[in-house]
């Protein structure tokens, strides 16, 4: 063979192989400002599943009740699927360097309750915080390639990588969850054991910290919440979750002379409006209306005075 061909040809492959190498060093691209969502099994893993879901700016400049689905967008399900859906714990942040702001999820007790707000810090706190924030998302970039089930936006770290700025979402939470003794809490969502099959859904609220100079510890911003589904979905609503009504249960109808009481339980939201027919013919949407209630929490009744010896009772809830 020609040697100029050979030389030519290998100069050809040489190119070809910088060019796989320059893709591959840039497959997975974190820019400052990007929302994290990281995974983890909650006893610990071989992997940490790391998320890039975009720019914090397509969050906060949803209008109230606009929802981002981050679920097939920025992750699959069968990457997920390494880390499981049962037995779980994940978290959502971002930062701002220049003026050390951090935005940071915290995981609610109760499905419909919001939780208290988490508070802003000093400027050179919440740059301790950042600090982690950068390792997590270096390790994202330096690991993309560990496994072939990474991709442009969701990276795997081996849970063993503890040295910065290359580490995974577990080393940078540190022992005591909270970005090692550097945050305030611990900013985590988790899940049970029958999650997948049998669990509720489960939220963590989302706020801005801008630094603050007081010492006072003023709250932060409530921006919305993450809801994380039993098949692996996470979703993003901006502005606070509408209340979540109880469907009531009837546990006992009374009748002395023409009144009947009936006694049911309620939610601690929402309207409770008792029905009544002597027709089960009729949609119960088109029982008469005999009276309602706001819900208590607990047990509380209504009554109907009616001369009908027989009647028919339902309670909607809305």
């Amino acid at each position: 063979m020609n040697m100029k061909n050979v030389v030519g040809r290998l100069l050809f492959l040489l190119l070809v192989a910088l060019e796989i190498v320059s893709v591959l060093a840039t497959t997975f691209n974190y820019n400052v400002g990007d929302v994290l969502i990281c995974f983890r099994k909650t006893a610990g893993g071989t992997f940490d599943l790391a998320v890039d879901a975009g720019s914090v700016t397509n969050f906060t400049g949803l209008a109230n009740g606009q929802s981002i689905t981050v679920m097939p967008t920025y992750y699959t399900g069968a990457q997920l699927g390494i880390i499981g859906t049962n037995n779980i714990s994940w978290s959502a942040f971002a930062h701002l360097s220049a003026s050390n702001t951090i935005f940071m999820t915290q995981g609610r007790l109760d499905y419909s309750t919001q939780t208290d707000p988490l508070y802003r810090d000093k400027a050179s706190a919440q740059g301790a915080i950042i600090s982690y924030i950068k390792s997590i998302a270096g390790g994202m970039t330096n690991y993309v390639n560990y496994t072939n089930a990474s991709s442009s936006t969701a990276s795997f770290v081996p849970e063993t990588a503890g040295t910065a700025p290359y580490i995974s979402y577990i080393s940078g939470l540190g022992p005591n969850l909270n970005f090692n003794d550097t945050f305030q809490t611990d900013p985590e969502q988790s899940t049970g054991a029958s999650f997948t099959t049998g669990g509720q859904n489960v939220r963590a609220d989302f706020y801005r910290l801008d630094p603050t100079t007081s010492t006072l510890h003023p709250s932060g911003t409530f921006l919305g919440y993450f809801e994380f589904f039993t098949n692996g979905i996470i979703t993003y609503t901006a502005g606070p979750s509408p209340s979540v009504v109880i469907a009531a249960t009837i546990n006992s109808v009374v009748r002395h002379g023409t009144t009947n009481t009936v006694v049911f339980t309620t939610g601690s939201s929402g309207t409770y409006t008792l029905r009544g027919t002597n027709l089960l013919t009729a949609s119960r949407t088109n029982w008469p209306v005999i009276n309602s209630t706001s819900g208590t929490g607990g047990q509380v009744s209504l009554t109907d005075v009616t001369t009908n010896t027989i009647k028919f009772y339902c309670i909607s809830a809305q």
